[in-house]
């Protein structure tokens, strides 16, 4: 009996959020690192020649790290090494079509203060995103390998080579690398 009052309750409830139509915060779709790092060398090749070994990543059990770990072997074979020749020794492959697609996408991570220096700056912010994404999947891998171990310790226990690899992968940890 107030200004907007209603004689009766709504038919249908519809929460606040929903009704905005906006994804919450914590659920916008994450980009693979896999996929980002594939991205950045294909794009850029010349990147993959500033990550250098140890490569942890390569024991990751996820799609693409095989790929992944052919293209950084690729460019490390060839330093001068262009996206058109590297897409190139793909022809014919299943990944063809997947790797033009990834070249033509927008790049990874792209700002920059003013348009007459966003070239510059686009890569350089790229290319620490690309030792970034690297420096993730390492240590994903080093994860990855700590849970194989501490399974098996559980399991069927741990001989001495394994016992040792586990303890100095726990002290790298404890050591922040």
């Amino acid at each position: 009996t107030g200004v907007g009052a209603r004689n009766s309750a709504p038919a249908t409830h519809v929460p606040v959020q929903r009704a905005r139509n906006t994804p919450a915060v914590g659920n916008a779709p994450k980009r693979s690192l896999v996929r980002a790092a594939i991205t950045l060398v294909v794009q850029n090749p010349s990147f993959a020649l500033k990550f250098a070994p140890p490569y942890h990543f390569m024991m990751l059990k996820q799609p693409g790290i095989a790929l992944l770990t052919e293209l950084i072997a690729l460019v490390s074979a060839r330093p001068d090494i262009t996206t058109g020749i590297l897409l190139s020794g793909f022809e014919g492959r299943e990944e063809e079509a997947s790797l033009a697609k990834l070249a033509m996408s927008p790049p990874v991570e792209t700002t920059a203060s003013t348009a007459g220096d966003f070239r510059l700056l686009d890569i350089d912010k790229l290319q620490l995103s690309f030792l970034d994404v690297m420096a993730q999947l390492n240590t994903q891998a080093l994860q990855q390998r700590m849970d194989e171990l501490q399974a098996k310790q559980g399991e069927s226990g741990l001989d001495d080579a394994d016992k040792e690899e586990l303890r100095a992968l726990l002290q790298g940890r404890l050591a922040g690398g």
